[in-house]
């Protein structure tokens, strides 16, 4: 699946539920800071700090819906389809709802 990120968005959140093989990459396409936060300290965060838990569950329901939509699209959508959207997408950001899966046929 090809995603795009943006600013104050969390990478590999999988490490919070015992995953440990990296199963993903990131590459940034423009400059960017990026911050390491460990397993520890991040399972502090989101119980001490009422804010950054709020991003963080608002992170993860976003996410959950974009996989969803991303499961129904390659159900439903010929490859053609969801490269025209994902395009679309990508031409306006924000506008058409979270970028979706790459096409795998």
């Amino acid at each position: 699946m090809i995603g795009l990120s943006g600013g104050g968005d969390f990478l590999g959140e999988e490490g919070l539920a015992g995953q440990t093989a990296h199963t993903s990459s990131a590459i940034a396409i423009l400059p960017s800071a990026i911050i390491a936060v460990g397993t520890h300290d991040m399972r502090r965060l989101l119980r001490t700090d009422p804010t950054m838990s709020d991003r963080f569950i608002a992170h993860m329901l976003a996410r959950h819906i974009r996989s969803e939509s991303d499961l129904l699209d390659h159900l439903l959508n010929a490859c053609e389809q969801r490269l025209a959207r994902a395009l679309l997408r990508l031409a306006a950001p924000g506008t058409l709802g979270p970028p979706m899966a790459s096409c795998r046929t």
